[in-house]
């Protein structure tokens, strides 16, 4: 784990709600002041995290805990729940639904509670401003539900997995085995379009699809009898986007274009439909996932045995799985 530290910024991104992805926040933060002393962390949050309960479930929450000259981002409503002495370094101009996100460094040890920005641009706005307090600052995010497309706009991030998200631990692994296959999803060999239009094809060259969505089969069907090679899409590639286009018998054979990993938002029979197709999928920005956390305990707090699980994971996906408990940091989760 210690080789996290070797990069500028760090995603944490959760499958679902309690994968332990706090938790793992915090064992970073006992990393670091065990091995890399002199290493300053700078965090942040998308969603809000470190609160005592979670503020839609009112179950129990991990709390984040700083060490002096931290550098923190969150909202001003937070800034009286963060029980560290504050030197307020920036207004940053970036709002949260909790109000403008200010970068402070923390004085003192404590615990913070961190609400940061909610648009991704505003993500690498605020890791610049950062950079100028902090170059060598190892950058945390701490990701949130259903956004993982933060994670693009840091140089590697770490998957948050765990028994929560089914009963049936061979769903966990396929949920996680089938997520890592869309975050991983290799660099298109062809370089992207220039325009800002939703769909392109490309026939020797991208070629824009001039059309409101509404109607977008339907000029994409006579361009698929004519040598298409591929297809771009700007956006959400979903699955009744997809399963639409599976309607026209000429999408086969073909490259399909998203702009990251999290753009796929298609679950594991789609992405089997689209291989019987031959249909190959790749980025135009592809992510770097380094690791998988697995988060062994329920909702109750009680352990569930993942030995076969995190075996498995490590066979399939040949990458280092950890499990919180090997973290060294033990709570809820």
């Amino acid at each position: 784990m210690k080789d996290l530290f070797n990069y500028a910024s760090l995603s944490i991104m959760g499958l679902g709600k309690n994968t332990g992805k706090t938790m793992f926040l915090n064992a970073l933060v006992d990393l670091k002041e065990t091995s890399f002393p002199e290493r300053i962390l700078a965090i942040t949050s998308i969603g809000r995290d470190g609160e005592e309960k979670d503020v839609v479930t009112k179950g129990k929450k991990p709390r984040i805990y700083i060490p002096e000259g931290t550098l923190v981002a969150t909202s001003k409503g937070l800034l009286s729940r963060c029980d560290v002495t504050k030197e307020i370094l920036k207004t940053t101009g970036i709002y949260s639904a909790m109000g403008e996100v200010v970068l402070f460094r923390s004085l003192s040890d404590g615990y913070v509670e961190i609400a940061g920005p909610s648009r991704s641009g505003d993500l690498k706005t605020l890791e610049q401003m950062i950079r100028q307090v902090s170059p060598e600052a190892l950058f945390l995010v701490d990701g949130a539900l259903s956004r993982m497309s933060f994670s693009t706009e840091t140089e590697a991030s770490v998957l948050c997995t765990g028994v929560n998200l089914h009963k049936d631990l061979v769903k966990v692994q396929e949920k996680t085995l089938h997520a890592l296959y869309c975050l991983k999803l290799p660099k298109s060999p062809v370089d992207s379009p220039k325009g800002n239009h939703r769909v392109y094809v490309h026939q020797g060259h991208w070629k824009e699809v001039e059309v409101k969505e509404a109607h977008l089969m339907d000029a994409l069907g006579p361009m698929l009898e004519d040598s298409v090679e591929g297809i771009y899409i700007r956006g959400a590639v979903t699955e009744s986007l997809v399963d639409k286009l599976l309607t026209k018998k000429n999408f086969r054979d073909l490259f399909l274009v998203g702009k990251d990993g999290t753009k796929f938002l298609l679950g594991e029979e789609m992405t089997l439909r689209l291989k019987r197709r031959n249909i190959t999928l790749f980025v135009e920005n592809p992510l770097y996932v380094p690791m998988i956390l697995v988060n062994p305990y329920d909702l109750q707090g009680l352990k569930v045995p993942v030995d076969t699980l995190t075996k498995r994971l490590e066979e399939e996906t040949k990458m280092p799985v950890f499990v919180l408990d090997d973290l060294g940091r033990s709570g809820d989760y």
